[in-house]
């Protein structure tokens, strides 16, 4: 009356491979005593693989007579870069910190997707053995996104102090017509 899930165990899998790689790489340089700049890039890549196969004995549960199976094949790589300069400078009773810079990611994805019925044989369950493809898709998409920001900290005997900054970002998943907003802000204590 009902399926017996052990059937599974023995007549069916799902397997899920992943290679993934992250990385990342920066540089700092002291321009002169008071400015410094630094540089980062980073790496980020997924591969991965889904496989799975439900054999004859399955029938009651997949409806597929000579089994099924289904193969995915998603791809995906991202990276994101960091410039900016920093100038820290202290005079007397007066105290400045400036930063500006530029932030960029991007991301890509490409997947892949292929269903499969009618095996010969429990023995031959790669898709390639599939007397009927019963299904295909694939997707691919991409975004990036990009800003610029400045900040500036001034500080008067470490007392009186006054922040300002601002901040532009830009984003491919907006329209180009409202692709990009500014943030200003100011603080005083």
């Amino acid at each position: 009356l009902y399926y017996n899930p052990l059937l599974d165990v023995d007549n069916a899998y799902y397997h899920t491979t992943i290679y993934r790689t992250l990385g990342n790489i920066y540089a700092n340089w002291q321009i002169l005593k008071h400015l410094s700049i630094r540089s980062e890039f980073g790496v980020d890549q997924t591969n991965q693989n889904e496989d799975s196969y439900y054999g004859r004995l399955t029938f009651r549960n997949t409806t597929q007579e000579n089994g099924s199976g289904e193969n995915t094949n998603n791809s995906i790589i991202h990276y994101t870069v960091n410039n900016y300069a920093t100038y820290k400078n202290t005079f007397g009773y007066h105290s400045l910190d400036i930063t500006g810079g530029m932030s960029y990611e991007y991301s890509h994805f490409v997947g892949n997707d292929v269903q499969g019925q009618q095996f010969p044989s429990d023995a031959y369950k790669q898709i390639e053995s599939a007397a009927v493809i019963s299904a295909g898709s694939s997707t691919q998409n991409e975004y990036s996104f990009v800003s610029y920001f400045a900040r500036a900290n001034y500080a008067y005997k470490s007392k009186y102090l006054l922040s300002v900054s601002a901040r532009t970002d830009a984003s491919s998943r907006f329209g180009a017509n409202n692709r990009y907003g500014f943030f200003p802000a100011a603080s005083a204590g």
